[in-house]
């Protein structure tokens, strides 16, 4: 099944793409929202059904969107920023679980990566006049 999948995922990514080849293809695309369904109801566009992380990407060279794209599709990609970026997002969410379920936040790597540290930082929610990149 997991070939069928895949097969998907390249049909849609390439028929919404310039490029007709997988490997320029998947060059085009820039993630540009993520959302969570905790209740793991949506189908990602390859058909892979009860995806938790609903991704918006979007083609760079001719403004055609993709949604909602799971993050195992993500991956496929085989590009290290596209990772890293859905890793930095999941991260949030469970940041943001911990924070509204009350819980103590301590600076452990189960919440806080470095990464998103210097996410937080660059986006204003830590201040710090010791702090530069």
């Amino acid at each position: 099944m997991e070939g069928t999948y895949v097969k998907n995922l390249i049909c849609k990514v390439i028929y919404k793409s310039e490029s007709n080849n997988w490997d320029n293809a998947v060059m085009e695309w820039e993630i540009i929202d993520c959302e969570e369904d905790e209740k793991c109801s949506e189908i990602c566009i390859c058909g892979k059904e009860n995806i938790k992380y609903l991704y918006t990407i979007k083609n760079m060279c001719n403004g055609n969107i993709l949604y909602p794209v799971g993050s195992s599709c993500i991956t496929k990609f085989d590009r290290k920023d596209l990772r890293e970026k859905t890793s930095l997002m999941e991260s949030q969410f469970k940041l943001l679980h911990a924070v509204e379920e009350g819980k103590f936040l301590s600076l452990s790597v189960e919440l806080f990566s470095r990464k998103l540290l210097l996410w937080l930082y660059e986006e204003g929610a830590i201040y710090s006049r010791w702090w530069r990149r």
